[in-house]
């Protein structure tokens, strides 16, 4: 289409140009015949309705000053009011700073020059006349002027300047449209790309959120072996053997999970994290991890018989994990307790809870990762609280059953 429109410009303007010539070769040759006008009136009004013709071909560039020249010319002398036509069509289409006075005040501009040509026409003799379309008579019979009515000169303008603003305007119209639609559819693929970006963006985000807890649980667990390990070096060597085999599994689960947020984050992951990615049957994994970490925690599953929603079982094994990784931190010494419960009607409630330490707020902490669960929750429509309540620190998570 980009192609096909400078062609079809071109010829449009061969054509144009063709018929501005034609039509003011046979205004020429009737102004002539009929010996109406002064001699320098149609042959002024030929030789500047020729330069009209040329100036045609830039029409486009100079749409006003070609128009303003085109008008004025069938105005003074006696020529046709072809040129004016084409100008208008271009004026039309280029727009005007103020449309309705623009508009109308070229097709005002142009109805005059075409009625006044068109009067100078009626009053040749009538086989001389574009109006009247007489035939040429007998030799020494007389000519007959006047054969046109009045009102013909003012109903032909009307039809041609009529039809030509009509053609203008509807083809303007259909430009601004495609501009129009051309405009929404780089806008709709923009917003597209946008959206796409935020989307790509939030989901790397919680990825990275998601890892970045799990990473720091297997990292508390890996430092409270390691301190473990230091404590009791000099005991049964079956124990020291468990520990270091504990550290190197946890070191190789951190590992497999750093790689996993690394290629999701460089672009190259499908967004989820393969067969490490848990729901609630992994939380006896963590309460098992826990108890070999030196935890006294205890696991009471009172959940219904069901399939808990994909979403609402990872955000579970979430806040399992951040609040034992954070009584690892904070409360190693101090007893802790997991309840898993719920159904489909009541929804999946998990609760964790264990014993203050001595120290008042040391197992508060940053909360920066249940800051970052409450937001998870939230998406699915649940809620995560954390607190003192009756010397204990809770962690209260209620999730939509399938969420």
């Amino acid at each position: 289409m980009s192609t096909d429109r400078p062609r079809l410009r071109a010829a449009s303007t061969v054509v144009l140009v063709t018929l501005c010539v034609l039509t003011t070769l046979l205004a020429l040759v009737l102004a002539a015949d009929a010996a109406v006008s002064p001699e320098w009136s149609y042959w002024t009004g030929a030789v500047l309705s020729v330069f009209l013709a040329v100036g045609v071909v830039w029409r486009h560039r100079y749409p006003w000053p070609l128009f303003v020249a085109a008008v004025a010319v069938p105005l003074v002398v006696d020529t046709d009011a072809t040129a004016s036509l084409v100008a208008l069509t271009a004026v039309l289409l280029a727009g005007s700073p103020r449309p309705v006075l623009g508009d109308v005040g070229a097709v005002l501009a142009a109805y005059a020059a075409s009625v006044v040509a068109l009067i100078r026409d009626a009053h040749r003799p009538a086989h001389l006349s574009v109006l009247s379309m007489a035939p040429a008579p007998e030799p020494g019979e007389p000519w007959v002027y006047g054969a046109a009515p009045d009102w013909a000169p003012f109903l032909a303008a009307t039809a041609l300047v009529g039809a030509v603003a009509g053609i203008a305007l509807l083809r303007r119209a259909g430009r601004r449209v495609s501009v129009a639609e051309e405009v929404r559819d780089r806008a709709a693929e923009q917003e597209h790309r946008l959206r796409d970006e935020v989307v790509r963006t939030e989901e790397r985000t919680r990825i990275a959120r998601d890892m970045h807890d799990t990473l720091a649980a297997a990292l508390s667990r890996i430092s409270l072996f390691a301190g473990g390990l230091q404590v009791s070096g000099n005991d049964d060597p079956e124990k020291v053997a468990g520990t270091a085999a504990l550290i190197r599994e946890t070191a190789h689960g951190a590992m497999a999970d750093l790689r996993d947020i690394v290629g999701v984050l460089r672009g190259g992951g499908d967004g989820g994290y393969g067969p490490r990615h848990q729901g609630v049957e992994g939380i006896a994994g963590i309460v098992a991890g826990a108890r070999a970490a030196g935890i006294r925690v205890r696991l009471v599953e009172e959940q219904a018989p069901g399939t808990v929603g994909v979403v609402a079982g990872q955000t579970a094994y979430r806040v399992v994990q951040e609040a034992m990784t954070n009584v690892q931190k904070h409360a190693p010494r101090q007893a802790a307790e997991v309840t898993v419960s719920g159904d489909e009607a009541a929804g999946l409630r998990i609760r964790v809870a264990n014993d203050l330490p001595p120290a008042p707020g040391t197992a508060i902490g940053s909360r920066a990762g249940l800051t970052g669960l409450s937001e998870l929750a939230a998406q699915i429509g649940g809620h995560v609280e954390a607190g003192p309540t009756g010397g204990r620190w809770v962690v209260d998570c209620w999730l939509p059953w399938h969420g």
